[in-house]
């Protein structure tokens, strides 16, 4: 989906259709819309700032590790340090390695 409709994908993370493991997926998948979009930024850094669940905001590093633009590492570096979960800070600090 996030190759054949990225908006679609992007619509049902921000949107909140999606739960538990089939969020993780969509949020790292999105990360595979080609190019930089600042709307995949913006979903997907929403997730990765404030999902409850640490294995999402993981999900969502992933996924925007494969974002290369300075506002992606800036958001990175966010997470990198203040996630409460040692998981996801240090899958922050790999994406930025």
């Amino acid at each position: 989906m996030a190759k054949a409709d990225p908006k679609a994908l992007l619509d049902m993370i921000a949107m909140g259709r999606l739960e538990g493991p089939n969020l993780t997926f969509a949020v790292e998948h999105a990360g595979r819309i080609q190019g930089f979009n600042s709307d995949v930024v913006a979903v997907v850094g929403e997730v990765a700032l404030s999902h409850p669940k640490g294995y999402v905001r993981e999900g969502a590093v992933y996924g925007l590790a494969q974002v290369d633009h300075p506002e992606v590492r800036a958001l990175l570096e966010k997470v990198a340090a203040e996630d409460v979960d040692a998981d996801v800070r240090d899958a922050a600090r790999e994406a930025l390695e």
